[in-house]
């Protein structure tokens, strides 16, 4: 490939944004998400949802550790107090 080729390549590639017309269709792709600020709302809420749901599977994660490592704390002692006699 030609450096003149990768330079054309590079600047379409810059000047091509997510919200410019498809040319096979002619239409805005944010049209269906009723145009672009309504997609990066919707985007937003999103995110948010994601966000919510991650800390919760983070935070059920911490428990679980902190469980699994209480529950072998007391097996140790339990053994130890067995074994003690």
């Amino acid at each position: 490939m030609s450096s003149k080729h990768l330079e054309e390549t590079k600047h379409d590639e810059c000047t091509l944004g997510h919200h410019d017309r498809n040319p096979e269709t002619g239409l805005d792709p944010d049209a269906e998400f009723g145009g672009t600020e309504a997609r990066k709302e919707l985007e937003k809420k999103l995110l948010l949802k994601l966000d919510a749901r991650m800390s919760i599977l983070v935070v059920i994660y911490i428990l679980n550790y902190v469980s699994c490592t209480r529950y072998m704390d007391f097996r140790r002692e339990l053994r130890y107090l067995l074994h003690a006699d």
